[in-house]
């Protein structure tokens, strides 16, 4: 995959490579008395993009600062956790260095301001706390501005995000809170322009559009001799809660007179859906609606929305066979769902993915279970007349399904350490494939270390 580790210099634009950011403060143009701006984008852009473009614009047409742009851009269509993430970071570090270096040749970091977006925004704090942290605090950048820094995979355990603690001044604007953005306060200051969420004033509602358009084609098709007792829909992740809005406007819309047979949820999206001000899937959505929940309070929803739903492994982070890493973790556990669902379907296991009702993870532990008949199937031949919360263990590796032995509790081999049950992890698999270059590249990561001119005291 291509990847870009350039400066870009403005206003005619010249290139520099990040190894050679100290010929920047050396070219006749850069004046040492004014502020410099070091802007960052986000995921999925270059600085070329128009709202990069209006930002750098905006600078240059002041005049008074020096302005410089960073193209960390990964690539087409990069994986968020498996190259972003990955990618920020070690471009954080070196970007970090390379500033020292810059600061050893004259560059005043005083009158250094970082700007960053989403997840430029994140590489900006990353940047600050590895200089403060390299030069024992006596090396510190004035300003930090962060534009809706991003939200997935930070403030958890495992990935540091920005903070108040990360730059002298640090100021964030919030505008998608909850969602792709941070939906609190982390830096010095902190607005929230519109309450900080979206829709932002003048936004397209585009899941809404979408569900909605959805609606009247099945209306429609309706018309035409589509049977909704016949209907399921099938949602994984934001998927998910399109198909309850979806059940939701069509018995609006008819008057409860049709209403969606059967809704299953995959893993329901929980990152703004948690705000009252949005709906979240629901069991009224459907005359049926069975969830599996994989990667709870993270990316997926952490409790009981559906008229069943399923916790297989207590239903959160870390799914058996996923690597405990700070990038996949999560978005193995997240994809866990429809890897379940997908094994139901084809049916070529001579073991299904049997529950047992609990009350709890830990009642499913100790083995307290609920009612005379407290078994159900998760996945497609889930029994319509179950309800309530169900219990189960998988296998690390397909087949995941354990049959009746999945329904009492196996002790994991160690505190904290992925869930190792069943066969080993197959070659094959994708979420295992993509463990093995993640953990790789982690254990190099771990290996930089920054020049001797960290050392330099100042």
């Amino acid at each position: 995959m291509k990847r870009r580790n350039n400066f870009r210099s403005f206003r005619k634009p010249k290139y520099y490579l990040l190894r050679n950011g100290v010929k920047i403060i050396q070219h006749k143009k850069f004046d040492k008395s004014k502020t410099t701006m070091l802007y960052i984008h986000g995921f999925l852009v270059d600085t070329r993009a128009s709202y990069n473009k209006v930002v750098i614009n905006a600078y240059q047409s002041r005049q008074d600062h020096n302005v410089i742009a960073l193209d960390w851009s990964v690539g087409p269509k990069p994986s968020y956790f498996n190259d972003s993430i990955p990618h920020m970071e070690k471009t954080g570090t070196l970007v970090a260095e390379v500033l020292m270096q810059m600061s050893v040749a004259g560059l005043d970091l005083d009158k250094l301001h970082i700007v960053g977006h989403s997840l430029g925004a994140q590489m900006a704090g990353l940047i600050g706390r590895i200089i403060k942290q390299s030069m024992h605090g006596k090396l510190v950048i004035k300003r930090i501005s962060g534009l809706d820094p991003a939200y997935p995979g930070f403030y958890g355990e495992e990935i540091q995000g920005l903070s108040s603690a990360d730059a002298e001044f640090v100021d964030i604007i919030h505008t998608d809170g909850g969602f792709l953005g941070v939906p609190g306060s982390i830096g010095t200051a902190d607005f929230f322009p519109n309450g900080g969420n979206a829709p932002q004033p003048g936004c397209w509602k585009t899941p809404v559009i979408t569900g909605a358009s959805v609606v009247e084609a099945l209306l429609q098709m309706h018309d035409a001799g589509l049977d909704f007792t016949k209907l399921h829909l099938v949602g994984h992740s934001l998927g998910a809660q399109m198909a309850g809005l979806i059940g939701r406007t069509i018995k609006e819309k008819t008057g409860q007179v049709l209403s969606i047979k059967r809704i299953t949820a995959l893993d329901p999206a929980f990152p703004g859906f948690h705000r009252k001000d949005i709906k979240s899937l629901n069991r009224d959505d459907a005359d049926f609606v069975d969830v599996i929940h994989t990667d709870g309070g993270y990316f997926g929803e952490p409790g009981p929305t559906g008229t069943v739903d399923f916790f297989p492994n207590s239903g959160h982070a870390p799914q058996p066979g996923c690597l405990n890493t700070p990038v996949l973790i999560h978005a193995c556990g997240h994809s866990r769902a429809w890897w379940y669902w997908a094994e139901s379907v084809a049916d070529k296991n001579i073991n299904k993915f049997v529950a047992v009702k609990a009350g709890s993870w830990e009642n499913f532990k100790s083995n307290q279970v609920e009612g005379s008949n407290p078994f159900s199937f998760m996945g497609l031949n889930c029994q319509t007349e179950s309800s309530g919360t169900y219990y189960l263990q998988t296998n690390g590796s397909t087949p995941f399904a354990r049959g009746d032995q999945g329904t009492s509790y196996q002790q994991v081999r160690e505190e904290g350490a992925p869930i190792d049950l069943g066969p080993a992890a197959d070659e094959n698999n994708l979420d295992f494939r993509k463990g093995k270059e993640l953990l790789k590249y982690w254990k190099i990561l771990k290996k930089i270390k920054l020049p001797e001119l960290a050392k330099t005291k100042f």
